[in-house]
């Protein structure tokens, strides 16, 4: 049995351990979580690049270094197979055991020390500490945010037609079918110039939020079955880092 810490970004048995970036980590999620569907590579790169344009040639990369992972971890066939011209697949899925929970609830608080720091210090204090406080009380929630450049070409045509507008804020879904009514209420209810595209997969939703002022943004990745008693708190996390995104 193969395990994969997608906190720690290890994939790992008893006798071996291996790093791998968060990219890949987070590619592997995508594809363990739609396992053994095939998974397009646009819906995998919004997955692991979210805000961020990159080309095919990376992806290639990256699903590389996590078939050399499982090569090192003793695996003869790498379970991860190409589906030419449409994506990947993951296949054996029953091989490989996905650990979050027990890990994630290991967190502790960081603690912030009062001082008299710079405006931008203070800034980066209060980002730190809501980012503890989110992880401390949802064990099933996993982001990333960064500055890079939002590509809105990930988001195809036919979801750009009728996004939900409120104030600045635009709100792209693809596709409504199995998506969260109480989740999706909750983010319409966000005030901010900010573009919100939420993603319904297989058993899990995520939720990249983009800022247009400040140009950063951020990704979110909820377990489907843990979303009806988070979304409120998911909704006041993102309020809260909206302004600061």
């Amino acid at each position: 049995m193969i395990k994969f810490n997608p906190i720690k970004n290890i994939i790992y048995n008893d006798l071996c351990t291996v790093k791998v970036g968060y990219r890949e980590s987070l590619i592997l999620s995508i594809l363990l979580d739609r396992s053994p569907n095939i998974v397009p590579k646009q819906d995998i790169i919004c997955h692991a690049w979210g805000s961020k344009y990159i080309g095919v040639t990376s992806l290639s990369k990256s699903i590389s270094i996590l078939r050399q992972s499982f090569v090192k971890l003793g695996m003869k066939d790498s379970p991860i197979i190409t589906v030419p011209k449409v994506g990947y697949r993951l296949v054996n899925k029953d091989d490989i055991q996905s650990v979050i929970d027990e890990e994630v609830s290991k967190f502790q608080p960081i603690k912030v020390e009062k001082s008299e720091p710079k405006p931008r210090s203070k800034k980066v204090k209060l980002w730190v500490n809501i980012t503890a406080s989110f992880l401390l009380l949802l064990s099933s929630v996993l982001f990333f945010s960064g500055k890079e450049r939002f590509d809105l070409s990930l988001i195809k045509v036919e979801e750009k037609k009728q996004p939900y507008k409120s104030g600045n804020l635009e709100l792209f879904i693809k596709s409504k079918s199995g998506l969260n009514n109480n989740l999706i209420q909750s983010l319409k209810e966000i005030q901010c110039d900010c573009v919100i595209y939420l993603v319904n997969n297989k058993n899990s939703t995520s939720v990249a939020l983009y800022n247009k002022s400040t140009k950063k943004s951020v990704n979110i990745f909820i377990e489907n079955d843990k979303i009806d008693t988070t979304y409120s708190k998911i909704k006041k996390y993102l309020d809260n880092i909206a302004r600061d995104v």
